[in-house]
């Protein structure tokens, strides 16, 4: 971008400046032509006066100012349709070179003062004129300048020439025709472009109080559409409360606070059986009643789904969990009605720690996952509750969970089984690790994790899969464990055939073990079927932590087990119970009724060991023998 000479500051526009480069050329090319007529007529006139040398350093100086002044016109003509940033240099050598012509004309005026004293007045106006047409040159448009030049030069000495009568009727012809034909077309093509440009200016400046005005309008609009959008933000499109964004903006610790999370009971159920329209109105009418319990110092929150949250400044625990009671007996007691529907609205509540970062909104959701598990009406949290330190393990290894299976990073660990008849081990049972790190994740971490994910089924397929690939290359049999949704699940055979065949495995070895509950389920026929169908794979079954459910006994029949692993609770305390080593032997007589073998879990010391032997128990299992390794033992 061409950057703008001091004169050229007072027009409208850039684009407007070119226009007036060009007019000015044009008129560039007139005056070069009024200045070789106006020297060709002076310069006679003067050799009379003033002495030859004089004139010819005067003359000298001018024919360099044409050629300079020719120069700069056609630099300028060069440029003026490039974006050379040159051509703000040539303008203002245009105007130094506009200065030059005013001094030299009024150097003309000078020694014409000098050598025709009696024209003192008429060229003192000159001098005048010429600075004057100097400091309009440097102040305006330099194509004025230009006018007011030839004028301030010329003109005196034309009323000087006609009232002396000094020279003859020709110099005044000439320079007539210089007037007529030169000056002054040139004079009313620089008029009429300064007449529009002030026009144009005028309209720019309308155009500019407009552009302000709408500018502001655009302003105010823009800053109500921000106001619009940041309240759409911040509120609850449905209920028109504060949002999850405004409770972690308005949240601060300064002050004692606590956050308590509502949640209605049953919710889905009314979702369901009413519609999502009808269970909008009814957040609706709850959002209504819950804003008019509110009391000073208590913001209502829209959490997600069914949820509210009450954020409660400057008050004590107690009042607290006093003022959530009184909202839940409230709501218990209230009949709401809801497009000719009436229900009544029931709460469960969480109540978060002193709140102290944003995490006491996850603190008031573990609570309300107590206090639904404990059925209480609400339950506040504390970290040093173990149940509650559970829950949170539980939920933060729910990710953890995914990534250990999607990474494949749960393992087999192995623990010996001992046939107590031939002192040799026989057997290992493998139990998943996860592996973090090269650090071994006990498993309590990540299956209750993946109970709650149903990704049980995964791990089940991992088990299987890495302990087939360890066994596969000796003879010891091993077992794995199965849940009941392995057992529901109706692709599992297939699953369990494909390995068996590709890793070539004598399914003799194999043992699945399942929990004594399987008894109980509901889809006990389904369950069965799997169960026989692993049977008819080859494979075997064992019951794992018999004597601790309300057994079928009837269904147990009806399974073709070949092992009973009998729970460690009776085994811990055989020594000091009479009555537990009087279940174990129940349990043996059972298993042999049965024809089947019992194993004996939880086996910790060489005493427990001696009187299993004597209970008659067929395999043990434990730290005496040996702890869960990711090597076999021998």
């Amino acid at each position: 971008m061409i950057k703008q000479s001091i004169p050229f500051k007072i027009l409208p526009s850039l684009e407007y400046s070119f226009g007036m480069i060009k007019l000015y050329n044009d008129a560039s090319k007139r005056m070069l032509a009024a200045y070789l007529s106006l020297y060709a007529i002076l310069i006679p006139s003067m050799y009379f006066f003033i002495p030859i040398s004089i004139l010819s350093v005067w003359v000298l100086l001018a024919l360099t100012h044409l050629a300079v002044r020719h120069f700069i016109t056609q630099k300028i003509s060069s440029l003026l349709d490039s974006d050379d940033q040159n051509i703000d240099r040539f303008l203002r050598w245009s105007i130094y070179t506009s200065s030059f012509s005013g001094l030299l004309w009024g150097s003309l005026s000078w020694l014409n003062l000098i050598y025709l004293p009696h024209l003192f007045p008429y060229l003192s106006i000159t001098v005048i004129l010429g600075i004057s047409a100097a400091a309009i040159a440097t102040l305006s448009m330099i194509f004025i300048s230009y006018l007011v030049f030839l004028l301030s030069m010329t003109l005196p000495l034309l009323i000087a020439i006609l009232v002396t009568g000094e020279n003859d009727d020709l110099v005044i012809g000439l320079l007539m025709i210089v007037y007529i034909f030169v000056i002054i077309p040139t004079a009313k093509l620089l008029y009429e472009r300064t007449k529009e440009s002030i026009e144009l200016s005028m309209t720019l400046k309308v155009s500019e109080a407009k552009l302000e005005i709408l500018n502001n309008s655009l302003t105010q609009r823009v800053k109500e559409q921000t106001e619009a959008l940041k309240s759409s933000y911040m509120h609850d499109q449905l209920t028109g409360l504060e949002n999850l964004q405004s409770f972690f903006e308005k949240i601060q610790t300064e002050n004692e606070s606590y956050a308590v999370m509502l949640d209605i009971r049953e919710f889905a159920i009314l979702n369901k059986q009413y519609g999502k329209t009808l269970s909008d109105s009814i957040l609706v009418a709850v959002a209504g009643l819950l804003r008019r319990q509110l009391r000073p110092g208590i913001s209502l929150f829209r959490g997600e789904s069914d949820r509210f949250i009450l954020y409660c400044e400057d008050m004590s625990l107690q009042q607290v969990r006093d003022y959530t009671e009184q909202i839940i007996s409230f709501f218990e007691v209230y009949l709401i009605e809801v497009e000719q529907l009436e229900l009544f609205i029931t709460f469960r509540a969480g109540v978060s720690d002193r709140c102290v970062n944003e995490e006491s909104l996850i603190h008031a959701e573990y609570a309300l996952t107590m206090a639904k598990r404990k059925g209480v009406n609400h339950f506040t949290y504390d970290i040093s509750q173990e149940e509650l330190q559970a829950e949170k393990d539980i939920i933060e290894w729910l990710s953890r969970t995914k990534e250990l299976i999607l990474s494949e990073s749960i393992r087999p660990f192995f623990q010996p089984i001992y046939n107590i008849k031939t002192k040799k081990i026989e057997k290992y049972e493998c139990l998943a690790r996860g592996m973090i790190n090269d650090k071994v994740i006990a498993p309590y971490k990540f299956l209750n994790a993946a109970e709650r994910l149903d990704l049980t089924k995964n791990i089940t397929r991992v088990m299987i899969d890495k302990s087939f690939s360890f066994f596969k290359d000796n003879n010891y049999s091993f077992s794995v464990n199965l849940s009941g949704a392995d057992l529901l699940d109706p692709n599992f055979i297939n699953y369990l055939e494909i390995k068996l065949n590709r890793y070539k495995m004598d399914p003799t070895r194999v043992v699945f073990e399942v929990l004594e509950n399987i008894t109980t389920y509901s889809s006990g026929k389904v369950v069965l079927g799997t169960l026989n169908s692993i049977k008819e794979l080859g494979c075997k079954l064992a019951i794992d932590d018999f004597g601790v459910e309300n057994s079928n006994f009837s269904r147990l029949l009806e399974i073709d087990l070949d092992f009973i692993k009998i729970d460690g609770l009776f085994i811990k305390n055989i020594l000091a119970s009479e009555k537990d080593k009087k279940v174990v032997r129940s349990i043996v007589g059972l298993a042999e009724t049965l024809g089947v073998e019992t194993i004996a879990e939880f086996v910790e010391n060489e005493e427990i060991f001696n009187v299993l032997e004597t209970c008659g128990v067929n395999y043990a299992q434990g730290y005496h023998i040996g702890k869960p390794q990711d090597y076999l033992q021998s």
